[in-house]
């Protein structure tokens, strides 16, 4: 090994023969935070955080010096990052130079002529992996070899994981790309380049980095081959629980003669968001505040609480409103209403109040509308109408939120 890279590569001197690289995908730098409908003051926040934890992997790069760094797609949000985002993360990619950077542009950022990757003048660390068909970039002067392909639209056929052949030249093969394999796909997540195991899996490659899937998840472990799902670095749906962060890959040994594959997870981030649905028709709201009250590390949470089920408009505002007393506890509390709304007891609308001619009127619009967006906004309107004469607080579709 060249005297420079036994100083660039310190854990690949002569006492060790450990190649190490870094895997990660789905980072979605500047995401839109838009479902569910959450205030632009949300979006603001978490767009910061996931620069921030980016920020703190790339000085774990400089600190440790890995032979390469894999991105597994969507790196950026698509049409939603902005020049800024780009410069920022170009030059935290110009700043871990020699480490090189090797990227496999996925369904939501890919690469086109007016896309960031074709546009931007990289520094000479930066591959992109540009067409949807596999090319091979060999370190050198490390046995390694990293074979990817990019998305050029939205999806790409997942054949592309039966044409990739691996010579056997004694170096450590992986391959990059993003994709669903068949065993792994993810509720609410569209699949793209579908494929199994099988069409990929053959003598020489040692591990398949990729991306898609929101989960820290293997796809398969063996002692010469494994293949990961890292998940996003950084949480960016409610149901994204747990530690989030990236793998380190580690192969040891001659990948001619005897080897062994290794992947840590390391912890990005302690940032952790929370899911939680109450049933406004079941619920008196105590099991609902034992939960509150259990969730770990809450100054670090982001929480999202949905209320579903049947329920009067005032129950879902007293509901609301005994949530929104733990805000301060919390990093962000959010509340997204789902409910679907009953017709007020027949008291209600018999009363010869104001009460009583607002329910009335409103209960008549009701009935008279013709469309869905119609009866939704008189459902909005009698909601907020009930919960303003009643005198509770009243919380619309979208979701209410309470920040500390």
């Amino acid at each position: 090994m060249p005297a420079q890279f036994a100083k660039l590569y310190p854990t690949l001197g002569v006492l060790s023969d450990v190649i190490k690289v870094f895997h990660l995908a789905d980072i979605h730098l500047d995401a839109a935070f838009l479902d569910p409908p959450l205030p632009p003051e949300y979006g603001e926040m978490r767009r910061i955080d996931i620069r921030e934890t980016v920020a703190g992997i790339f000085r774990k790069i400089w600190e440790q010096r890995p032979a390469a760094v894999l991105i597994a797609g969507d790196l950026f949000a698509g049409k939603y990052v902005t020049p800024e985002t780009v410069t920022f993360f170009r030059e935290l990619c110009e700043r871990s130079a020699p480490v090189p950077i090797l990227i496999a542009p996925g369904n939501n950022d890919p690469y086109t002529e007016d896309s960031s990757y074709a546009i931007v003048n990289w520094p000479r660390n930066v591959t992109v992996f540009d067409v949807p068909e596999w090319s091979c970039w060999q370190h050198p002067d490390l046995p390694l070899s990293v074979h990817g392909f990019g998305y050029r639209s939205k999806d790409t056929g997942g054949d592309i994981f039966c044409r990739l052949r691996v010579p056997k030249d004694g170096r450590f093969h992986v391959a990059l790309g993003h994709g669903t394999e068949r065993n792994h796909r993810q509720e609410g997540v569209k699949p793209r380049a579908t494929f199994s195991l099988p069409d990929i899996l053959q003598p020489g490659l040692h591990y398949l980095a990729l991306g898609h899937v929101h989960r820290t998840v293997p796809v398969i472990q063996e002692a010469g081959f494994q293949a990961w799902y890292p998940g996003p670095p950084e949480p960016l749906d409610f149901d994204e629980s747990g530690p989030r962060g990236f793998l380190q890959v580690c192969f040891d040994g001659n990948p001619a003669t005897e080897y062994s594959v290794r992947v840590d997870f390391e912890q990005a981030t302690s940032r952790r968001v929370c899911e939680l649905t109450a049933d406004v028709a079941a619920s008196s709201g105590d099991a609902l505040i034992r939960m509150l009250q259990e969730i770990p590390v809450p100054e670090e949470t982001m929480v999202l609480v949905r209320l579903a089920g049947d329920g009067q408009p005032e129950t879902v505002a007293m509901l609301a409103r005994t949530i929104l007393g733990f805000r301060k506890r919390f990093r962000w509390l959010g509340i997204h209403d789902t409910t679907r709304y009953t017709v007020p007891p027949e008291s209600f609308r018999m009363e010869d109040t104001v009460y009583g001619d607002f329910c009335r009127i409103l209960l008549r619009n009701l009935e008279d509308a013709r469309d869905e967006t119609s009866q939704e906004r008189c459902v909005l309107a009698l909601q907020a109408g009930i919960a303003a004469l009643s005198g509770q607080p009243w919380i619309s579709r979208l979701t209410h939120t309470g920040e500390r």
